[in-house]
């Protein structure tokens, strides 16, 4: 038996793909939104978490801002919901610019009066990860720069990412380095790549004698990026380490780097005795591959021919209710004023 949620979704992926040729589609979706708001949340989401650019999408957007449960279907931190969350955000900003500070502003302030509803743990660091791809807006700094100081690992981590993203200060990275967790002095080092500064250059130096392998291989891609030298030297050097966590970053490393150069040496270890190791390698040649490929001239095939192609059958007229437990449709009733809750 099909479920409410599979009913919505059937009928949402229908009313999107005829919205630009049938007007009952907009009337069906606000309704739908209005009726089931959980299940059209669901639903929106898949569609708003998929490439592509249409006038549904945008109506989906304007609609999936009015629901409650907007921050929450964002900050989801399942990894299914990844790729959604990160692909709506920039369709949402589109419709209201300053939903990237409304979203900052569920993180825990800096007060504590907030505490108790706002985005936490993995939740909050999914918001922040949301904000860091698809938020380029500076005022959202002072709103959640206290959180790199978060005793939640977590927060703190991925603060350290956006906030210096943005601001792109050595002084405010050097103070970062002090912190005791590694993925917040990584993180750190990572915001400072593409800054071509001698400051930035001086710590980026400093900070390969970081303890931490995820530290001293974004040191390194970050010195590479400034075309410094040695550095290739240095990583393979780092191939060669006794600990296997180094030799993995080593790996993650080329792949980051690109150079055909690498190509023996991760050869070497695909066959590495530490399986962490071999699949850091394995996944660095996949990643110079698709590369290479990207870069080879594209063969498009001819389309079908649009003469030849089916009129999808238009939406029957009908009405959409709830009976406390599914859908039922049924025909519309005449009426002579607008439909109850389409205003």
């Amino acid at each position: 038996m099909e479920t409410r949620q599979e009913f919505v979704d059937r009928w949402l992926d229908r009313a999107v793909a005829e919205f630009d040729r049938n007007p009952r589609c907009a009337q069906f979706i606000r309704r739908l939104a209005q009726e089931d708001p959980d299940s059209f949340a669901a639903a929106a989401m898949r569609h708003l978490g998929a490439p592509g650019q249409s006038h549904a999408l945008r109506y989906l957007a304007a609609l999936m801002l009015r629901q409650k449960s907007v921050f929450q279907k964002l900050s989801d931190p399942g990894d299914a919901a990844r790729l959604k969350s990160h692909c709506a955000m920039p369709r949402l900003l589109a419709v209201d610019p300053s939903f990237d500070i409304k979203l900052a502003k569920q993180l825990p302030d800096r007060t504590g009066a907030n505490h108790e509803r706002a985005l936490k743990g993995a939740r909050g660091a999914r918001a922040i990860e949301v904000l860091d791809k698809g938020s380029a807006s500076p005022q959202v700094v002072p709103i959640v720069s206290h959180l790199a100081e978060s005793d939640d690992p977590r927060l703190s981590a991925g603060t350290a990412l956006l906030v210096g993203r943005r601001t792109k200060n050595p002084d405010w990275v050097q103070r970062l380095l002090e912190h005791g967790d590694a993925r917040v002095r990584a993180n750190a080092v990572e915001s400072l790549w593409g800054v071509n500064t001698l400051p930035a250059r001086r710590l980026l130096r400093e900070a390969r004698l970081d303890a931490s392998n995820r530290v001293v291989g974004n040191c390194l891609v970050g010195l590479n990026r400034m075309g410094e030298t040695g550095v290739t030297g240095q990583v393979m050097r780092m191939a060669e380490d006794a600990n296997p966590r180094f030799r993995a970053t080593a790996a993650w490393a080329m792949g980051v780097m690109g150079r055909s150069g690498f190509l023996p040496c991760l050869t070497a270890l695909v066959k590495d005795e530490s399986e962490v190791v071999r699949r850091a390698a394995l996944r660095a040649l996949l990643a110079m591959r698709r590369e290479e490929a990207a870069k080879l001239p594209s063969v498009t095939e001819p389309g079908p021919d649009p003469a030849g192609a089916e009129t999808p059958e238009e939406m029957p007229d009908f009405d959409l209710r709830l009976d406390g437990s599914s859908f039922t449709l049924g025909q519309r009733p005449a009426q002579s004023g607008a439909d109850e809750g389409d205003g």
